[in-house]
Order: structure tokens, then C-alpha cells, then sequence
């Protein structure tokens, strides 16, 4: 895959974060272009970063999320991919270091492990 590729998904996959009108504050176009393609830098794969990006979004979109909520998924999911590859692991330690308290650090424990079921992804 060339540059050119590579940049045509960025901005693809950042047109799909505009176009989705999320509540809240709206994260800039620029840090939208950077998360995207840190994403893609870490996973190395054109499929695999529109899978996660997609997974990410439409969860955010189904539970009424914001971006700052997309933003911080991103960064999770990039987190999880160099845990050694292991998901369940990187789930496990984040909700082990979490700010978040109680019901809340569930809740999103839970919304992580159902972003790549079948019945979230479309």
C-alpha cells in the first residue's frame, strides 16, 4: 500500500466521524486526521484499522457517545493491539488501573469486549 492509499483511508474514515454528529463538543478535523492515522500506523493494516475505527464509531453511535468517548477508545484500542496482541489481557489491566469507579468501569469493560461481536459490528 502506498502513501497515497494510506492517506486516502485517513481522510475517509475521518469524513465518517464528521458525518456522524456525535453529542458533545466536536473533536478538530486535525486531531481527527492524527488519531486516525496513529491507528493506522500501529496496526499496519488498511482492513484492519477501518475494523477497529468502524467497531469504535458505531459503538459510539448506537450508545449516544461522544467524540472525546471515540478519542478515548482510539487511544484504548492502540493500547490493546501492543499489549502482545492480547485483547482480554489489555481489557483486564486497564479496568485494573482505571480512574473510573463502580458501575461506570463495567459498563465500559463491557462495551470494550462487545465492540467486535457480531451483534456490534453492523
Amino acid at each position: 500500500m502506498n502513501s497515497e492509499d494510506y492517506k486516502e483511508l485517513i481522510l475517509e474514515l475521518a469524513y465518517e466521524w464528521a458525518r456522524a454528529r456525535l453529542p458533545g463538543k466536536r473533536i478538530s478535523y486535525g486531531n481527527c486526521i492524527e488519531l486516525i492515522a496513529e491507528l493506522l500506523l500501529i496496526t499496519r493494516d488498511r482492513d484492519r484499522t477501518r475494523e477497529i475505527f468502524m467497531a469504535v464509531l458505531s459503538q459510539a453511535i448506537d450508545l449516544d457517545k461522544t467524540s472525546a468517548w471515540v478519542e478515548n477508545e482510539l487511544f484504548f484500542e492502540v493500547m490493546a493491539i501492543t499489549f502482545d496482541g492480547n485483547r482480554e489481557d489489555a481489557l483486564k489491566y486497564d479496568l485494573k488501573l482505571t480512574k473510573i469507579v463502580g458501575d461506570q468501569a463495567l459498563d465500559l469493560y463491557n462495551e470494550r469486549r462487545k465492540r467486535f461481536s457480531h451483534d456490534n459490528l453492523g
